[in-house]
């Protein structure tokens, strides 16, 4: 008779009841774990780790260093006199060991990064370097991070990583 009959009401409402704490038990758990994973919004290369794995990183703290590979660009840094010339849009040629790439610039630092060490004249003295971004004109493959190249503008020719 009360297998026919069936469970009683207060029995499938306590059942229920430990499905929905199971769940949510299970959701903080996942929430916990993903807290744990890093993840990168964007493709790349790891250039350099800030930190082992144990270590406890504060909110917001670097953890590595992601190099984006889809996006590839030279820093370059030119004299102020080869930098009055230029402006963002100019072509410019990347030399990766004696290939050329072509290429764009694609911003200009807007104050003067340092002065070159080895300054000898007061001439020399003045003559402040500009940061230069260069982007190649199309994907390559020959750009790689860390890559010592030459970077080449219509006006002169800048040695730089």
């Amino acid at each position: 008779r009360l297998l026919r009959a069936g469970a009683r009401a207060e029995a499938v409402r306590a059942a229920e009841a430990e499905v929905r704490t199971a769940r949510a038990s299970l959701e903080a758990a996942e929430s916990r774990a993903a807290d744990l994973v890093l993840t990168s919004p964007w493709a790349g290369t790891v250039l350099l780790r800030l930190t082992h794995p144990g270590e406890v990183l504060a909110a917001g703290a670097p953890a590595l260093t992601i190099g984006a590979t889809g996006a590839p660009f030279v820093r370059a840094w030119a004299p102020a006199a080869v930098v009055e010339d230029l402006e963002v849009g100019d072509s410019a040629t990347i030399v990766v060991g004696g290939r050329t790439v072509a290429g764009r610039v694609s911003a200009i630092q807007p104050r003067a990064e340092f002065t070159p060490r080895v300054a000898l004249t007061e001439e020399e003295r003045s003559d402040l370097m500009l940061g230069v971004r260069v982007e190649p004109a199309a994907p390559t493959p020959l750009l790689k991070p860390g890559l010592w190249v030459e970077v080449r503008f219509p006006t002169d020719s800048v040695r730089t990583r």
